[in-house]
């Protein structure tokens, strides 16, 4: 949590100059890589994280190998879910920890991905099953959170994207939520939170990939094609 709290302290740093909400996102990103260079917490640029293993990418993430087998590393590009790398800090990074501390993430440092700005972050590495959406909603009513459809709210926040592929249960039973978009809000009702609107293409990928899915069980398929339709699956299942 040190480079957090030193992250933190930047921003307050700033804010004497001019509040950090008129740094608009730009502003923002060069703010962090010049600290991060100074610091040598800059990780530079694709070229880069060619040299590390890869695992895998989603929407947000390209996922790698970490040298303590125990983690995984996450170079997730901010501007996806969040308007500005403040809160990207403040609700990707701080309040997941707050709430699924058992995968909390650990920010390491900065980078470049095709000119994106990302965080780069080590997540525990968790080996389990997916969990079907009975549990997931189960599992996230015993935490306090009331919802469906892969999004959930309680009165401080709310938590979005938790398909099966973002929620796994260990050979001892226990479950781990290893990717959330979690926010601050505070609804006012059942209506607020009936109004929300689901993210579309997101809503659309999950349709493809039940299709897919029903596509392999029913007909027998090429290698190649098996190939093909699994990595679709796990694009999808892990966005």
């Amino acid at each position: 949590m040190q480079l957090i709290i030193d992250v933190k302290n930047l921003y307050e740093e700033a804010s004497k100059s001019m509040p950090i909400e008129d740094f608009d996102f730009l502003k923002q990103e060069k703010l962090l890589e010049k600290y991060a260079r100074t610091v040598g917490i800059w990780y530079g640029d694709e070229n880069t994280m060619k040299t590390w293993n890869f695992i895998g990418n989603g929407c947000e993430s390209h996922v790698y190998e970490c040298k303590d087998i125990t983690k995984i590393i996450k170079v997730m590009n901010y501007n996806i879910y969040s308007s500005s790398p403040k809160q990207f800090l403040e609700e990707r990074i701080v309040l997941y920890n707050q709430l699924f501390s058992e995968t909390a993430y650990e920010l390491i440092g900065f980078a470049r991905f095709y000119d994106d700005f990302c965080f780069v972050l080590t997540q525990p590495f968790i080996e389990g099953d997916r969990l079907e959406l009975e549990e997931i909603e189960s599992e996230m009513n015993n935490r306090g959170f009331y919802g469906q459809y892969y999004k959930f709210i309680n009165q401080q926040c709310m938590v979005e994207d938790l398909h099966q592929g973002n929620v796994l249960k260990d050979k001892s039973g226990n479950i781990f939520v290893i990717d959330a978009i979690p926010s601050f809000i505070v609804p006012n009702s059942q209506k607020d939170f009936d109004n929300f609107v689901f993210n579309d293409y997101y809503l659309q990928r999950q349709k493809d990939m039940q299709i897919a899915i029903k596509k392999m069980a029913k007909y027998p398929l090429s290698f190649e094609e098996k190939r093909e339709q699994t990595q679709f699956i796990l694009d999808s299942l892990y966005l």
